[in-house]
């Protein structure tokens, strides 16, 4: 009997001695570089025409928030507002150029815009322009046709 009382004795300071030892540092638990909550509109968006019917080279400036981590592009007829069925997702570093060529459904005025996104997922205010695409004229031949 003594030695069951020895053991439960020692099982007991062994497991009270090891719960009082604790790590109180709350500080070294903090995650040391946090993403920030907002993110900062991309800059100088704009679309220009190309050559090739209704395509349109999409530039901008991404944000310098260091977390930035994609920037989200759409874009939506000015007539009709009926946005793209999906957007663009383009991969973004801090304060770098982007560009992306869009190719149109069809021959419209087109308001494109863009949103930055962090590595948290918030979402920066949208930013957007509006362009239309290249039209090629109608030629002689096509007149003749009609």
């Amino acid at each position: 009997m003594k030695t069951l009382y020895k053991l439960l004795l020692l099982s007991f300071l062994f497991t009270w001695t090891f719960s009082s030892c604790s790590d109180d540092d709350d500080e070294a638990s903090l995650i040391k570089d946090p993403v920030i909550n907002t993110v900062a509109p991309v800059s100088l968006l704009r679309a220009e025409v190309t050559e090739n019917e209704n395509e349109l080279l999409v530039k901008w400036t991404n944000p310098m928030n260091k977390d930035v981590y994609r920037v989200e592009i759409s874009y939506s007829t000015v007539t009709t507002r009926a946005f793209s069925s999906s957007p663009i997702l383009v991969e973004a570093s801090k304060g770098t150029e982007g560009e992306v060529l869009i190719t149109v459904p069809c021959y419209d005025v087109y308001t494109i815009s863009a949103v930055a996104i962090n590595k948290a997922g918030i979402r920066s205010p949208k930013e957007s322009v509006k362009a239309e695409p290249y039209l090629p004229k109608a030629t002689e031949s096509d007149d003749k046709e009609e």
